[in-house]
């Protein structure tokens, strides 16, 4: 079985391809536009390009995913819903952009500025990923 990850970089996306024993046997720069495999460069698609397109809409980029194109089916040989996150060391706090106010507050602290009141969690919709059809689409072409 060949299992394909994912992972985003600073323009595109890597896809590396595994083998049966999870040892990396390629990788490509990859694209909804472009990729860099030997197939692209023939005829100008390839099926990295469809595997990418599965990946974004399932929201499984830079996870612990595995999808396996022959079985059109998802792995996850680890058992982890997320991967495990480092702890931080002593003294540095971890912030995130859930709370606007509380990034605020962070970076007014350190500029001696004046804080503000604490504003409710964010929610970022996200109706974009919703309405993404589950198949890619006529954009990239599927060969049997």
């Amino acid at each position: 079985m060949i299992l394909y990850s994912i992972r985003s970089l600073a323009e595109g996306y890597l896809i590396a391809k595994f083998d049966e024993a999870f040892d990396v046997d390629a990788t490509y720069e990859v694209s909804p536009a472009s990729c860099s495999c030997p197939a692209y460069h023939r005829r100008q698609t390839c099926k990295h390009q469809d595997i990418l397109a599965k990946f974004i809409v399932r929201e499984k980029v830079d996870s612990e995913w595995f999808y396996c194109r022959e079985a059109d089916s998802w792995h996850n040989p680890l058992g982890l819903e997320t991967m495990p996150r480092a702890e931080a060391p002593e003294g540095v706090t971890v912030l995130t952009l859930d709370n606007p106010a509380d990034l605020h507050n962070a970076l007014a602290d350190v500029f001696g500025e004046p804080r503000i009141e604490s504003s409710p969690p964010l929610s970022v919709p996200r109706q974009v990923i919703a309405d993404a059809p589950a198949e890619p689409s006529s954009t990239f072409r599927r060969r049997i």
